[in-house]
């Protein structure tokens, strides 16, 4: 697959998850999908990544994704991406605390044959813990709008 193919499928993952929509995932993701450092509880594969996103819009019910910049090369994209949502479910032991959170994070996803094989996420967990009171610090919410801004 070509570099564009690999930045589209990455791209059609990321209005899956805006939507909602988990039905099509294997359209663009493995069966065998391993997420290198997964969320705690995330289970493994493809069925473990669809389970996890379930539990995060349980816990954030108007959860949107929007990527902010994306670069590619061979069968590796890395994306930088902002999520955001209303705390409205219990989230990682944490209950609901009706803030609405924007949270920055950089994922590099390794494509094969078009789909998504493995995937790394790096995540400002300060922030969103920060944005939901759990510890001391800013609650703006603030989160790049590209890179560098």
């Amino acid at each position: 697959m070509s570099i564009e193919d690999n930045r589209t499928a990455v791209r059609t993952l990321c209005a899956m998850l805006d939507s909602h929509n988990l039905d099509d995932l294997s359209e663009v993701m493995e069966e065998d999908f391993v997420e290198q450092v997964p969320a705690p509880g995330q289970g493994p594969g493809l069925e473990g990544f669809r389970r996890y996103m379930e539990y995060m819009y349980t816990a954030f019910p108007d959860l949107r994704w929007h990527v902010v910049d994306q670069v590619a090369e061979g069968d590796k994209v890395a994306t930088l991406h902002v999520w955001e949502g209303t705390h409205r479910g219990p989230y990682e032991g944490i209950d609901p605390t009706d803030q609405h959170v924007r949270v920055a994070a950089m994922t590099v996803d390794y494509l094969r044959d078009g789909r998504l094989a493995e995937s790394r996420i790096v995540m400002d967990v300060v922030s969103l813990l920060q944005q939901l009171g759990v510890i001391p610090g800013g609650t703006s919410g603030e989160a790049p709008t590209r890179m560098g801004a």
